[in-house]
């Protein structure tokens, strides 16, 4: 793979603040992932909100999954912490994948099953595979045309006939990588990665991403429903809200429901903040 090499200055993180996790602002705020893939679910899905739209196109294996979407994190988070310790601007990125599946696990001794590795075949294949169209910006350009959230990937073997990789190669997408270099993005809690329903990963991204874990925002039950990309009923959506406000189920955030409005109030420990925090 060619390296594209475009420097920047980006803040350094620092050990006091625990392992970087970092998402980039467009897909923290807007449904690109779907909570899982359902029998019968179509090829296509749409988002349009007050003028901001996208349109997916799913590959054979389904579309982008919130879990799948931990390998994007992954590799963006490779990508800013790299540039930030005076690496060059690229697209690219090459891991072994016993570090991606201990990065997602927060689990330095974690050792992979066969179902892990099947897992990222599966998930590579959707995020290379599936094909956006958006008005969304990233670093205040739109992209005109189909791409993917993964450009391209190349997984390398020991053995031709071993199934454990020893080497994989991602590219990102121009897209994403326009978001890295205008500092579009955001450091997230690694808590995130121990919540294991897909719709709090959602809740807690979209608040996020509007809090800049500084102020308190709320918003209205139908803003979230879109916005989390659910197709529960409403009374489901408003008990699992509910639940989580009274066991404060997401990272960094107590929640609030007043009527059809919900509060998110940001922890005053929590320390995420915007672009590189």
């Amino acid at each position: 793979m060619s390296v594209l090499v475009q420097q920047h200055e980006l803040p350094l993180s620092t050990g006091e603040e625990g392992p970087p996790l970092h998402g980039d602002s467009a897909t923290l705020a807007y449904p690109f992932f779907v909570l899982r893939n359902r029998p019968g679910q179509g090829r296509v899905r749409s988002f349009e909100w007050q003028g901001k739209s996208f349109e997916i196109t799913a590959s054979v294996e389904g579309f982008p999954t919130m879990r799948d979407r931990g390998i994007l994190l992954f590799c963006m988070t490779r990508l800013i912490e790299s540039t930030r310790r005076g690496g060059p601007m690229t697209a690219e990125v090459e891991f072994e994948p016993v570090e991606l599946f201990r990065f997602l696990a927060k689990d330095e001794g974690y050792r992979p099953t066969s179902a892990d590795y099947a897992w990222m075949y599966e998930a590579l294949k959707r995020l290379t595979g599936s094909t956006i169209r958006t008005n969304i910006p990233t670093g205040g350009t739109v992209t005109r045309g189909e791409f993917s959230i993964i450009e391209s990937y190349e997984v390398i073997s020991i053995r031709e006939e071993s199934h454990v990789p020893r080497i994989v190669q991602v590219r990102i997408s121009t897209w994403c990588q326009r978001a890295i270099q205008a500092l579009e993005f955001q450091r997230m809690n690694p808590e995130y990665l121990e919540v294991r329903k897909p719709i709090e990963r959602r809740l807690y991204e979209i608040a996020l991403h509007h809090t800049q874990g500084r102020r308190t925002w709320g918003a209205s039950l139908e803003y979230l429903m879109l916005h989390v990309g659910t197709r529960e009923r409403k009374r489901d959506f408003i008990q699992r809200i509910d639940e989580l406000a009274e066991r404060n189920g997401i990272p960094d955030f107590r929640i609030q429901r007043f009527g059809s409005q919900v509060l998110f109030i940001p922890d005053p420990l929590a320390e995420n903040s915007c672009g590189g925090g």
